[in-house]
């Protein structure tokens, strides 16, 4: 009796697992089945990867594994890659030491569902925005408050169509420029963090201060200020899509801000369900009344300006509320310590009066499948033309002035 208790203990032990546990749903909590689950030895890229499937009940056993240290993946369509230990999708797991005298806890993992974000990018006319650079940024909370990951860039297809397949669960924000990749930027700041940059001596400064002279004696007194309280921002957004709306439509123009999920959008922005906003609003007033808004991004030391409004009544164009509201954002921003002021993409004559330094974008185009090495091939000739006829601007010059003189007769009716 007692050497078949002996040969009960050691059947007992020869089959228990090394590495075990349970791989179920994330949202569902309900077991997955068929999941290839590896184990990899850390420190050794020479070894192979152990391989195991979840059976019906989502368990997965390793009987056996060399004593070492491992990182347990588990992978499975539908789903983001997840290593034991990590955030969904990611790589960075817990180290699991495995040797034949203690036996771990259960290794389980939990899958998450692959995200998708796709859409359209549309020109304010409505035409489709083709080779639009798109991102799509990821809301997280650091030590600082809530910050903005670049978690991936792409330029959107001949009609406009982006998609960002992959996702990890979280909050995403997107952002999409034209295909102009001329970038304005203002420096305020070197790399050792000294000012080089003077609003001041700027000649568009004396302009300004002669002009708001006088437009103080029309309107009262113009004030600039930065909304402080929940309020505030809440009175000066819809200000700010009242004026935008009212604007465009007496320009006969769409405007965004006509879509509820754009409002919704910016609305979160400055005004988030919990912790500190990531936008910063402004706001110029001539007298009682406010004239301009502007709502910006304030992140890792930039302010960028997303969205703005000017009154419509034309009185105030004596004012030149928009770019008076720039002058003074910059200012501010100066005064805070930022490091720069993103004046974004476009040829927008006001930017020349803060003279700053436009720069050429990065820009990246990958092929997913055969089908889309053409749109690239194309994509990147129509970037080397672009940039060869801004090397050359003579040359164009002439070009389109032979092109001129040698165009055809037009034929005489007569």
């Amino acid at each position: 009796m007692r050497i078949l208790c002996y040969a009960l203990l050691l059947t007992t032990r020869l089959s228990a697992c090394a590495l075990e546990g349970t791989v179920t749903d994330a949202t569902t909590g309900n077991p997955v089945a068929g999941v290839r689950v590896f184990a990899r030895a850390q420190g050794d890229d020479a070894l192979p990867a152990y391989l195991r499937r979840s059976d019906q009940q989502g368990r997965y056993c390793f009987e056996r594994l060399a004593p070492g240290t491992y990182h347990v993946i588990a992978q499975h369509a539908g789903y983001l890659d997840q290593t034991y230990g990590a955030l969904p999708g990611g790589r960075n797991g817990i180290d699991l030491a495995v040797n034949r005298d203690e036996q771990l806890p259960p290794a389980n993992l939990k899958l998450s569902a692959r995200a998708v974000v796709s859409g359209v990018v549309l020109h304010a006319d409505g035409s489709p925005a083709a080779d639009a650079d798109v991102r799509i940024y990821r809301k997280i909370q650091t030590r600082r408050g809530p910050e903005l990951d670049d978690v991936e860039g792409k330029s959107a297809d001949d009609r406009g169509v982006f998609r960002f397949p992959d996702l990890a669960p979280g909050v995403y924000y997107l952002s999409a420029s034209p295909e102009s990749r001329d970038d304005d930027r203002l420096t305020f700041r070197d790399a050792q963090g000294e000012p080089i940059y003077d609003i001041k001596k700027l000649s568009a400064n004396r302009a300004l201060r002669k002009a708001l002279r006088r437009a103080e004696r029309w309107f009262g007194p113009i004030t600039f200020a930065a909304a402080e309280t929940r309020a505030e921002i809440e009175a000066w957004l819809e200000i700010m899509i009242a004026q935008r709306l009212q604007r465009f439509a007496s320009l006969a123009r769409p405007d965004i801000l006509r879509d509820p999920a754009f409002v919704a959008f910016y609305r979160e922005l400055a005004l988030p369900a919990e912790g500190e906003p990531l936008a910063r609003l402004y706001s110029l007033t001539a007298g009682d009344e406010i004239v301009a808004v502007i709502e910006g991004l304030a992140f890792a030391g930039t302010y960028t300006p997303l969205v703005s409004s000017i009154s419509p009544d034309p009185k105030y164009n004596r004012l030149s509320p928009g770019f008076t509201a720039a002058y003074f954002a910059v200012e501010d921003n100066l005064e805070r310590g930022c490091r720069a002021y993103d004046l974004s993409v476009g040829e927008l004559s006001y930017k020349a009066r803060f003279h700053g330094e436009m720069a050429e974008l990065f820009e990246r185009r990958e092929a997913l499948s055969l089908q889309g090495v053409p749109a690239v091939l194309a994509g990147r000739l129509r970037t080397r033309a672009r940039l060869f006829r801004r090397a050359h601007p003579a040359l164009f010059a002439r070009l389109r002035r032979d092109a001129k003189t040698d165009e055809p007769a037009e034929p005489n009716d007569d």
